[in-house]
């Protein structure tokens, strides 16, 4: 959401007791711009997950291609 400006679309529970902080768009930015490693950590991540996607999918689809139709 801080990078797309899109609504959150996760929830989250904690199953202890946590200290929650929340930061907007500007401290993000501002975070990043000070800490260029975070932005390296961060797409790293980003690209791990888009490849996790992408497997999933096209396992789904060949899953599918594979059974017989009724």
């Amino acid at each position: 959401a801080l990078l797309t400006g899109a609504n959150r679309a996760a929830t989250v529970t904690a199953i202890t007791d946590v200290d929650v902080f929340t930061i907007g768009k500007s401290g993000f930015q501002h975070v990043i711009a000070s800490n260029p490693a975070i932005a390296v950590d961060i797409s790293t991540i980003l690209a791990e997950r888009r490849e996790a996607l992408s497997q999933a999918e096209e396992d789904i689809t060949a899953r599918f291609d594979r059974e017989p139709t009724r």
